[in-house]
């Protein structure tokens, strides 16, 4: 069983809520539905990697009606290849998105970062043993605002260089992209 707790408006009602989550409460994020891309991509200084969800804005949003529903985007790395710290740029229904698109573009969505322990290990491979790089960024809001809700949804990435000049094959490899239809839940204990 689960309960919705609205934002408190008063003191008294953020303490109620307050001692029912310490008597035991279990929170939790429940996917409520998940939209997956068609495989994954290699997003390099030279080529971004445009992968398409199955899945159009509209379904998405639909999905996250009702509750307290957020949209994620789910990104698991694979192979990091670059001599020097790089970063990806990620953008939303923008499938021309590139190096040079700014991030104030409304179809911007956040970047990722990597920091490189040394030039022998520059993070995961693409073995199946490699420790797994996951980032997740909220583009509820952002899906919102888009202007082609019936357009099946596109994600770029977006390599970008950090510092040092780079080769133009630098660049990260996306295992997986995944959007996912998350509710906040509360049990009773």
């Amino acid at each position: 069983m689960s309960f919705e707790f609205p934002e408190p408006k008063t003191e008294e009602e953020a303490q109620r809520t307050k001692a029912f989550l310490e008597r035991g409460a279990e929170v939790g994020v429940k996917d409520v539905q998940q939209f997956r891309a068609d495989g994954g991509g290699r997003s390099t200084l030279a080529t971004p990697a445009t992968l398409k969800i199955g899945g159009s804005i509209d379904q998405i949003l639909r999905a996250a009606t009702g509750g307290d529903r957020k949209v994620l985007l789910t990104i698991d790395v694979g192979e990091l290849r670059a001599a020097e710290p790089v970063g990806a740029a990620v953008f939303v229904a923008k499938p021309d998105a590139s190096a040079r698109t700014p991030t104030d573009d409304p179809s911007f969505a956040g970047i990722l970062g990597f920091f490189f322990h040394s030039a022998d290990h520059v993070g995961p491979s693409d073995s199946g043993d490699a420790d797994q790089l996951r980032f997740e960024l909220d583009v509820t809001e952002l899906l919102k605002k888009t202007q082609r809700p019936s357009d099946s949804l596109t994600v770029t990435v977006v390599a970008l260089p950090i510092g040092k000049t780079q080769a133009a094959t630098a660049g990260v490899t996306v295992r997986s992209l995944v959007v996912r239809v998350v509710e906040s839940v509360v049990k009773r204990a």
